[in-house]
């Protein structure tokens, strides 16, 4: 009960009910507890008053009702020894069994029979939280999956969906580059940006810096975030590493094996690495993992001058602690490899107590804080663009993962998903572009090993090359369920449903694909990335042919 309450608010970040991978963010409370307690007070207030009422009104009926006449009919003898101590119990229990396995089916419910409805919101509500933590708690965070007889048979099915692009044929990575051959890269991982708040197809738009840029950018307007929290999103973005396992990657048992990251690639090309994030230093095991990825030099909430400037929860508003990062890249020998992680459009979605007139949000609270951090990215590049090193960097913007939906259009499956990712270069002779193939964040550590060194480009597993001439499916999984995109298809499948394929251009609606043969290449293609993400994992192998980099 008390968990239902809990996932009224947690389910719009995660996008699922609690289980047992989710207790990670109990760790993230530390220090933060009082402001969780004023930021959802209702709930704080409402649930001891459920509990209580529930364990009050229980003890009446069953102790005081139903306990007394079992009392008075042992001793009247009217109930025999045997159905009283014996056969009652048995009942009881098998009664138990019956309904926490959800009938006599030959299977009890799982996650996957939840999956009744196109909004995936509504299909956490036929779900409840005690059920999704006890579900989880016996289960394995990667399974190890064998599909195919062996490597080739594996090869075959990973590449068997892959096809010509003409679109992506026509652009030319290296026009990125600016005329010196060592450009500067940053990394800008935006907290929450859905694709849903930006002005395209007739919406309000809530970033219009981030709109304006897209269009001198060139802008992937089918790009998917591999998980829905930023644990993953950072482990994606920056390491190429999918979210495809209960646990993120970054607290899981498997998260001492080798891995490469955009920092340790670049620093032994002679690059300066560093990391910044105004929340609290060790939020998220973000510290640890960027030491982990390359970054040498880490800025937090510890390292920033100005205590004044924070707010209230997380760390630093994202306006004065992104100047912060424009103060230290100054300070950077060049060329020079970093990445910067926003804050403000996070929960409780504070902003600077000035501006709370001048945003006038939306019909979702996260609104207001998305338009104010692209103020703050607004006001970064106007600096940036007085600094030197500003026209020799390429700027790779990505959001972290989806905010809370509020249209029609997002409101399903693949709009939890869906995300901007965009390429800017200020200093270099290309044109600006939109690319509709789908691609996702892992794909883009692969893509400027490409861009910045293509004779050092030796195989990422799970990442491809955006630049390429070719385009495949996106994978995407969440809880039971794994989706395999593209623009012509989706299937949705799970180990215990199997698969179901659907046209993509009548999605949500999932009118199904009655192509059998195609629906066993997806399938395969599926199985293939399963298998093998499970045996890099396992094995320490996340890279091929040799691990080498």
């Amino acid at each position: 009960m008390s968990l239902s309450l809990v996932d009224t608010e947690f389910v719009h970040f995660t996008g699922k009910r609690f289980s047992k991978e989710t207790l990670f963010i109990l760790r993230e409370t530390q220090g933060k507890m009082g402001n969780f307690i004023l930021s959802y007070w209702k709930l704080w207030l409402i649930n001891p008053v459920i509990v209580f009422s529930y364990l009050f009104f229980s003890w009446r009926l069953l102790f005081l009702g139903k306990l007394l006449w079992l009392q008075r009919r042992f001793d009247t003898g009217s109930i025999q020894f045997p159905f009283a101590r014996v056969v009652l119990p048995i009942l009881i229990l098998a009664l138990g069994v019956f309904t926490s396995r959800g009938g006599l089916q030959r299977k009890p419910l799982n996650f996957v029979d939840a999956r009744i409805f196109d909004a995936p919101m509504m299909n956490q509500l036929v779900l409840n939280s005690s059920f999704t933590l006890i579900k989880s708690a016996g289960k394995v965070s990667l399974p190890k999956d064998q599909f195919f007889k062996g490597p080739e048979d594996l090869k075959k099915n990973i590449l068997a969906l892959y096809k010509p692009e003409s679109q992506a044929s026509s652009f030319k990575a290296s026009s990125l580059l600016p005329k010196t051959t060592r450009p500067n890269v940053l990394f800008i991982i935006l907290e929450s940006f859905s694709l849903e708040y930006m002005g395209r197809e007739g919406r309000t738009s809530y970033t219009p810096f981030l709109d304006q840029l897209a269009q001198k950018s060139v802008f992937y307007s089918q790009a998917f975030a591999n998980g829905r929290r930023s644990i993953e999103g950072v482990g994606a973005l920056l390491a190429g590493i999918p979210a495809w396992m209960e646990e993120p990657f970054i607290s899981s048992e498997f998260a001492t094996n080798e891995f490469v990251g955009l920092g340790s690639w670049l620093k032994r090309r002679g690059y300066s690495t560093s990391f910044f994030h105004g929340g609290m230093n060790g939020t998220m095991y973000f510290d640890s993992f960027a030491k982990s990825a390359g970054f040498d030099k880490y800025y937090g909430f510890n390292e920033y001058p100005d205590p004044s400037k924070f707010d209230g929860t997380w760390g630093i508003f994202d306006e004065p602690f992104l100047q912060f990062l424009a103060e230290k890249l100054d300070q950077e020998n060049q060329p020079f490899a970093s990445a910067v992680f926003t804050l403000s459009s996070h929960q409780p979605y504070k902003i600077p107590s000035e501006y709370e007139s001048v945003f006038k949000g939306g019909p979702i609270e996260i609104l207001k804080s998305v338009q104010y951090a692209d103020f703050a990215l607004e006001k970064f590049f106007k600096t940036a663009e007085t600094k030197s090193w500003y026209k020799n960097t390429i700027f790779v913007l990505a959001a972290d993962h989806t905010g809370r939906a509020y249209t029609p259009q997002f409101d399903h499956d693949l709009g939890a998903y869906q995300i901007p990712i965009l390429i800017y270069s200020p200093g270099a002779f290309y044109k600006a572009q939109e690319i509709t193939k789908p691609i996702s964040q892992m794909d883009l550590l692969p893509s400027l090993q490409y861009l910045l060194d293509p004779q050092s480009a030796n195989g990422f597993a799970f990442g491809e090359n955006i630049f390429s001439p070719q385009q495949r499916p996106v994978v995407l999984y969440l809880g039971d369920t794994y989706m395999v995109v593209d623009n012509e298809a989706v299937l949705l499948w799970s180990r215990s449903e199997g698969g179901h394929l659907f046209e993509r251009k009548a999605w949500p609606e999932k009118k199904p694909l009655e192509a059998p043969e195609l629906k066993s290449k997806y399938e395969n293609y599926l199985k293939a990335h399963i298998e093998l993400f499970s045996k890099s994992m396992y094995d320490n192998k996340l890279y091929f042919p040799t691990g080498r980099f």
